[in-house]
């Protein structure tokens, strides 16, 4: 069955778009410039490039659209905006595609980062303290320095319908979450302390709020080291009461589609800190441990049997570049038998890029950083 798998020009979208060439189906690459890493991987079936959704959203489900039809093909949203375009313009879309998007009031919802409380909530997690404040409010914060300043949404709407990305970041002091809030896209951004702890991940797929494929990982490294996501890691046992949570916060949530929950486990306790409804960084570590969950997507997309998708543990991940920048910054940091150690090729290891039967993307990563 064709697909039509968009953004591959980021490692969560590569992983995604082979993963589905894995499941038996054959990806479309729907990519918004054409050196894109999934226009030259082996794994898509055909290559299309389409408007960027981040710029102009209608303009991409219409195109998007056009190649569904072209190929008789549904659509899997690979990234943020192309879930939000979707949602809000799926009057563009030709009604005979299928498209694994839900509403726009339950993709609104789980998108904007200052509604992780009451989502959280809803399955008993905890989140950290969370006010929301501007660079003329900065001063109010009182939850000490460090601290961690985040936007609304990780691609904020504007006015001319366009989406702003905006960035997570550390800061030191005062000064620092002023110039932070002043930088986020509307000068206004979520601010919380610091918290220092051990990474978790529980990835996973669910339908119409039922989760019907998980997994959890545990972080070793993460890139940025102070406020960054997991660079390399391992699939663990699943925490039984940890997961339970989850289910309760997905059947509230009434999510259908890939998720990515990441927690810290700091002093304090246990903390829900981010919540990506999308295809993630390490999604390939999963895949090849068994539990294609993108292939299972496509299953109930299209009506059919719900394929297994339970992972082996122990497989180990690593995002070769960003890993590469954590155990240098260990080094930097007087950490370096860590950084050696940490340099050690183990096997049962999937990578964000690099695949011994699809080596084109990585060469292409490799080429652009050599000579751009």
């Amino acid at each position: 069955m064709p697909v039509v798998v968009t953004g591959s020009e980021f490692a969560a979208g590569l992983a995604l778009l082979r993963a589905v060439r894995a499941g038996g189906d054959a990806p479309i690459a729907a990519v918004t410039r054409p050196d894109a890493i999934g226009a030259v991987s082996r794994a898509a079936h055909a290559v299309e490039v389409v408007h960027d959704p981040s710029g102009d959203p209608a303009a991409f489900v219409r195109d998007i659209g056009a190649v569904a039809v072209r190929y008789g093909a549904l659509v899997l949203p690979g990234t943020e905006p192309a879930l939000r375009a979707i949602a809000h313009h799926r009057d563009q879309l030709p009604g005979s595609v299928v498209a694994g998007c839900p509403s726009a009031a339950i993709v609104d919802r789980v998108l904007a980062k200052s509604a992780l409380d009451e989502l959280a909530a809803a399955g008993g997690l905890r989140t950290p303290p969370t006010r929301v404040l501007t660079a003329a409010s900065a001063d109010r914060w009182d939850g000490g320095f460090p601290a961690v300043v985040k936007p609304l949404s990780s691609h904020v709407p504007q006015a001319d319908g366009t989406m702003e990305h905006g960035r997570v970041s550390g800061v030191p002091d005062g000064p620092g979450l002023a110039s932070a809030l002043a930088a986020l896209p509307g000068g206004r951004g979520l601010v919380q302390p610091y918290l220092v702890g051990d990474q978790r991940t529980v990835d996973g797929l669910a339908w119409d709020g039922e989760v019907v494929a998980v997994a959890q990982k545990t972080g070793d490294r993460t890139w940025p080291p102070d406020c960054g996501v997991l660079s390399y890691g391992r699939i663990v046992p699943s925490d039984a009461e940890l997961e339970r949570r989850v289910r309760e916060m997905l059947a509230d949530a009434r999510w259908s589609g890939l998720f990515n929950l990441q927690f810290l486990d700091a002093p304090g306790g246990r903390f829900l800190i981010d919540f990506n409804p999308r295809a993630w960084n390490s999604l390939a570590v999963q895949v090849e441990a068994g539990a294609n969950m993108p292939a299972a997507w496509v299953d109930l997309l299209l009506g059919r049997p719900m394929r297994p998708a339970v992972p082996q543990l122990g497989r180990r991940f690593r995002s070769e570049i960003d890993d590469a920048r954590s155990l240098w910054a260990a080094w930097r940091g007087g950490q370096r038998s860590a950084a050696v150690l940490g340099l050690r090729p183990r096997r049962r290891t999937s990578h964000a890029i690099f695949s011994w039967t699809d080596p084109v993307p990585a060469l292409r990563v490799l080429w652009r950083r050599g000579y751009h």
